[in-house]
């Protein structure tokens, strides 16, 4: 082989052995370049389809933990109604929008169709056909029927006192139930998203392994070839740098032999530089990760796979390189948008819950209180509705921003949904770490908020529930800090301390 590769640049003539080998041996050759470049092109097909099925399975648990927020919004203006009768053409628009969000997305789930996204755009949605996903959905809708009917009777201009109690029992009721269920399916949709991603996977590795298998087969059949005409040689290059990846072939030793066209683009030298060059000049590892240097210094994230054969008792080595950048990149994207909130950049729900459960088991061994304050702003919709939603939107950032500078950087900060905030204050030691955490966010809200030219003054309703004496588990704790934020918002004067 090293007699091969010192032999390229030379012409040779010789007489072919008969008109029958010759053409048998192009058509396996011609086979097993057809047979690389699909298994080539396969890998990357799947590569695509892999990048896809993360965003649609992204798109698809978001929706799903958007149910949650709807559910508890939906309650939240039946109680705005009680309160508020002389808005009622407001709520009743309000509530109009919740409800019909909430059942197309509830019957997409079951039936599929198109859904409205968090953009505002429409999507088709597939029908979820996992049994034990469709059983969550089915206990929803039994669940979600009692709230429909007088929700129905009130969207449909027959408003009576008897009819929003009736809806307000029922969504009370229900709830708790929906929110229960609605994680369960979001925990569930990111099950089986990691297990078709797991199993896409391993087709990719089946199809890679084939591949370089293919690609020794190859340069078998070329070796063997090579002796007869310098054309078997240029065929050969030819494929190594047609190959949509980068290769790089190396002695036992692992001294560099050759490069595909693709892999000097990558690395930015001429086939007399790279070959001149060292592994150690070429690569570089930080933290279980590899880059590879290119002659101008910069460092390009790849995944370099391995392959040994041997040839007449010689051995070499085989190196794939393929850049992985932009792969990285959008896993990175995806990743971070799965857990923070894409308007405020807070932590989010699905986040949330993680963070207060691992923060639990931390106080529970050092024996510490923690705090889960549950926020809802009071006058966020008439800034809306005067200004705008950008207007909103801009209001919303400024107070995440002034709430994050409220506390300490041990403690959390989410966005649970709408003008809803939740914050988990940890290693409290005494009564008076709390009430120094309520003074802070109360300060947040005595400077006004400028939007759209205009100052803002808006207020908020809190809530509080303490571990351990108030609840054990994330999901009680701030099932109990958002109770007593209602209690406090429909009965401002007749609240018990929390």
């Amino acid at each position: 082989m090293d007699g091969l590769f010192s032999r390229l640049p030379i012409k040779e003539r010789f007489n072919h052995q008969g008109h029958t080998t010759k053409y048998s041996r192009q058509l396996w050759l011609a086979i097993a370049i057809c047979l690389f470049l699909v298994l080539d092109c396969s890998i990357l097909g799947i590569n695509f389809y892999i990048t896809v099925q993360v965003e649609k399975d992204a798109q698809a648990i978001n929706v799903s933990g958007r149910q949650r927020m709807l559910s508890q919004r939906l309650t939240k203006v039946l109680l705005m109604m009680e309160q508020e009768p002389t808005r009622n053409s407001e709520h009743i628009a309000e509530l109009k929008h919740v409800y019909e969000l909430f059942s197309s997305t509830l019957y997409a789930f079951d039936q599929g169709g198109w859904i409205t996204g968090g953009d505002g755009l429409e999507y088709r949605f597939e029908a979820i056909s996992d049994e034990l996903a469709q059983q969550y959905i089915d206990d929803t809708k039994r669940y979600f029927a009692p709230i429909a009917e007088p929700v129905s009777m009130l969207l449909d201009n027959n408003y009576t006192e008897e009819n929003l109690q009736f809806a307000l029992e029922a969504a009370e009721a229900n709830n708790l139930k929906i929110l229960e269920l609605m994680n369960s399916l979001t925990y569930r949709m990111e099950q089986l998203s990691k297990t078709k991603t797991l199993s896409l996977r391993w087709i990719q590795t089946v199809a890679f392994f084939f591949a370089i298998l293919n690609f020794i087969v190859i340069i078998l059949i070329y070796h063997k070839r090579s002796r007869l005409a310098e054309g078997q040689v240029d065929n050969f290059l030819s494929l190594v740098n047609s190959a949509a990846t980068s290769i790089i072939v190396m002695d036992a030793k692992r001294r560099i032999l050759m490069a595909n066209e693709m892999t000097l683009e990558m690395f930015g030298y001429d086939q007399k530089q790279f070959n001149s060059l060292t592994e150690a000049e070429l690569f570089i590892d930080h933290y279980d990760n590899r880059f590879a240097l290119t002659a101008d210094g910069v460092e390009v994230r790849v995944e370099v796979t391995e392959k040994s054969f041997s040839i007449h008792d010689s051995q070499f080595i085989i190196l794939t390189v393929n850049d992985i950048t932009s792969y990285t990149d959008e896993q990175e994207r995806l990743a971070y948008l799965a857990n923070h909130d894409a308007l405020t950049g807070l932590v989010n729900r699905r986040a949330l819950f993680d963070r207060l459960d691992l923060e639990i088991l931390h106080a529970k061994r050092s024996e510490q209180k923690l705090a889960v304050l549950f926020l809802d702003l009071d006058g966020f919709k008439p800034v809306n509705d005067r200004y705008g939603h950008l207007a909103g939107d801009d209001l919303l950032k400024q107070l995440a921003q002034r709430i994050g500078k409220s506390v300490r950087e041990t403690d959390t900060v989410s966005r649970y949904g709408g003008d809803e905030f939740v914050i988990v204050i940890t290693g409290i030691n005494s009564e008076s770490d709390i009430t120094k955490c309520k003074q802070d966010i109360g300060v947040v809200f005595e400077q006004s908020f400028i939007t759209s030219g205009e100052q803002i003054k808006l207020g908020c309703s809190l809530g509080m529930a303490v571990y351990p004496e108030d609840a054990q588990t994330s999901g009680d704790l701030i099932e109990l800090a958002d109770k007593r934020m209602y209690q406090q918002k429909r009965y401002p004067d007749n609240l018990s301390e929390q």
